[in-house]
């Protein structure tokens, strides 16, 4: 079943398995710019899968609203990083709100546990979310762009608000190889990203894709989610 609503200004599409009368136990909130969102939930559910998913667009202010702080573009033409995400962090829990009403009077049941998900600069927001607050027990960040100017130094200065039980990483093999200096330093510091979780007590998984940034993607998500549904 799926449901597409405007939240908080945000296209918000809510998938629940058509099996899921009474049987929901977690909400895992995707977040980016998923055109592709049917084609990952197609690829994702599978028979008594007791989780719901719940794809959040954010294109519209994709450098801002999932960057931590303010850093420089990338590459020259683009835009520099805006650092909006706890501002962005506000608007998801009114939208956590509305879309696990929906989940209830779709299923009969309350959500019980929330997971966190996302690819590329949603990928670094899902990580960042656990430094900001306790709503989420489990994250996914597949290509994450833990690169981010000084985010592998802001892991290791602040504090977790709550360690997840499961936090899965994932990056393209050839990621690394990338031109740009700073995205180049990818692999290494998502390396370093696992080790921090490692020892806070999460269960983590890293896995490394044949390819680059975009390779995959439907397919590397999918990998995530299942790692942290139920």
């Amino acid at each position: 079943m799926k449901e597409t609503h405007i939240i908080a200004g945000k296209t918000v599409n809510i998938f629940v398995p058509s099996s899921s009368k009474g049987n929901i136990s977690r909400a895992i909130y995707l977040n980016g710019g998923y055109e592709d969102a049917d084609k990952i939930w197609e690829a994702f559910s599978y028979e008594e899968m007791k989780s719901a998913l719940i794809a959040i667009d954010v294109t519209d202010e994709w450098n801002a609203a999932l960057t931590p702080y303010p850093a420089p573009r990338l590459f020259k033409g683009g835009e520099d990083f805006a650092g909006r995400a706890d501002s962005y962090s506000n608007s998801l829990m009114r939208i956590m709100l509305t879309a696990e009403e929906r989940i209830s009077e779709m299923t009969g049941v309350k959500v019980k546990a929330r997971a966190i998900a996302g690819y590329s600069l949603a990928g670094l927001f899902a990580v960042y979310s656990f430094y900001k607050t306790d709503a989420f027990d489990r994250l996914a960040s597949m290509s994450g762009s833990l690169w981010f100017d000084g985010f592998i130094e802001f892991m290791r200065e602040n504090k977790l608000k709550k360690v997840p039980e499961k936090a899965y990483f994932s990056l393209g093999d050839r990621e690394k190889k990338a031109r740009n200096k700073r995205m180049a330093s990818v692999e290494d510091c998502t390396v370093q990203a696992v080790e921090i979780f490692k020892e806070a007590g999460a269960e983590t998984l890293f896995e490394l894709n044949a390819g680059g940034h975009f390779d995959g993607e439907i397919e590397r998500i999918v990998k995530g989610l299942r790692f942290i549904a139920d």
